[in-house]
């Protein structure tokens, strides 16, 4: 499947799929209308990792107990005992939130609790 074929057919700008001055288009369209079906879950939201989640990258490392996906949002969810090492520095919070399309990291804690950041910016 592509993405192409998860757009609808406009039908105002273009003609029917057995248009009749199309004369091979009638041998070739489909003779009945296509059957749309609902998303799933793991369509809407993405996959979900539980327990050991462990990313290393160019000698960073991340820990958490869970991560979240969704691809239509464009958001990665990390959650629950983060903690992130690397030689600039370290961070230990509950949740982060990677807004993939708007480029950004929001970084929270359950119940007011304190986010805890030691970072070298130089």
């Amino acid at each position: 499947m592509n993405a192409k074929s998860l757009i609808k057919r406009n039908y105002e700008k273009h003609p029917e799929i057995d248009f009749p001055d199309y004369k091979s288009s009638i041998f070739r369209a489909p003779k009945n209308r296509k059957i749309s079906f609902p998303s799933s879950n793991t369509e809407i939201i993405g996959p979900i990792f539980n327990k050991n989640i462990i990313a290393i990258y160019e000698n960073s490392k991340l820990t958490a107990d869970k991560a979240d996906y969704s691809n239509t949002l464009g958001l990665l969810t990390i959650s629950d005992k983060v903690k992130v090492i690397d030689y600039r520095g370290s961070l230990d919070a509950d949740k982060l939130t990677f807004d993939l399309n708007n480029q950004t990291l929001n970084v929270a804690s359950y119940n007011n609790d304190s986010i805890n950041a030691d970072i070298k910016l130089k």
